[in-house]
């Protein structure tokens, strides 16, 4: 594969063994933003769906969202330099990574005005996946100085920003500058007739997950018969956010206004209104 070469019996000096100053600097960076926006609609409006004397088999509305971010930054810098004897020369890595992965989304899924008559079932069911998997690493090493620098910032329904305002709400812990934008699940009947033989279900749910790995590591391995010296510094700022809203409604109105006659609902099942939102983060945060 070419990776073979041969090696003399003997050397006059060991490999890696520099009698001269030997400056050595070795620099790197990655910025990087991943930006995901999906928003997801299935209605039915002003309809006529089915009679009493000729209904349908049943009636499916749903609206299914699923905007994901898998992101993997990974810089890694090396200097190899310096004096093998007095340990002059300079031998110097400095690497970092600013990483933004952001997502905004909705789901809706409605039935509204008209009528619906059906012999089995209706379902009017909303489901949002929002995730973001992020691991952000960075790993620099010299035989003197070494810096590492990682900003990360992962957000989940909120309003897309610049760096400043990241860095400056990250480090108060506090959004002074930052504004929510929630991912919405909506799942509705409204203002609508039924007449429901099987069972009615009007189900929301939000998944909204941000799961954060980040490492920085900075090593400093100074080699000289004398005067070698070293320094290794690292600095992270991290900030994960997330805002979801769920609403699962069945009404029978639309708008704060209400008729003298209401739409009539007749079921001939279960009726169940549910509405379920998950929204986490898992963060791990090393520094060596």
């Amino acid at each position: 594969l070419g990776w073979w070469k041969p090696v003399a019996t003997t050397r006059l000096f060991p490999g890696g063994f520099n009698i001269s100053d030997s400056d050595s600097v070795g620099a790197g960076g990655i910025v990087v933003v991943n930006d995901v926006r999906s928003n997801v609609t299935a209605t039915v409006t002003d309809s006529t769906l089915g009679t009493t004397a000729a209904p349908l088999a049943s009636l499916t509305v749903d609206a299914t969202e699923q905007a994901t971010i898998r992101a993997l930054n990974d810089a890694t810098i090396t200097s190899s330099g310096g004096n093998s004897f007095n340990g002059e020369g300079t031998s110097l890595a400095v690497g970092g990574v600013i990483a933004t992965n952001r997502v905004l989304g909705s789901a809706l899924a409605s039935v509204l005005r008209g009528s619906v008559a059906t012999i089995g079932s209706v379902i009017a069911q909303a489901d949002n996946i929002a995730q973001v998997d992020a691991t952000t690493l960075v790993a620099v090493t010299s035989g003197a100085q070494s810096i590492g620098v990682v900003l990360a910032f992962n957000t989940i329904g909120w309003a897309p920003t610049n760096l400043f305002f990241s860095a400056i709400d990250a480090l108060l812990g506090d959004p002074l500058l930052e504004s929510p934008s929630p991912v919405t699940t909506i799942a509705s009947i409204t203002a609508t007739a039924l007449s429901i033989g099987g069972d009615l279900t009007v189900s929301a749910a939000t998944d909204a997950r941000i799961n954060s790995l980040v490492s920085n590591e900075a090593t400093s391995a100074p080699a000289a018969l004398f005067g070698a010296g070293g320094m290794a510094m690292t600095f992270i700022l991290s900030g994960n956010k997330v805002a979801a809203t769920t609403n699962a409604t069945l009404r029978g109105v639309e708008g704060a206004t209400v008729p003298a006659v209401l739409p009539v609902v007749t079921v001939g099942g279960v009726v169940a209104v549910l509405a379920d939102n998950a929204a986490a983060i898992t963060a791990e945060t090393t520094m060596y």
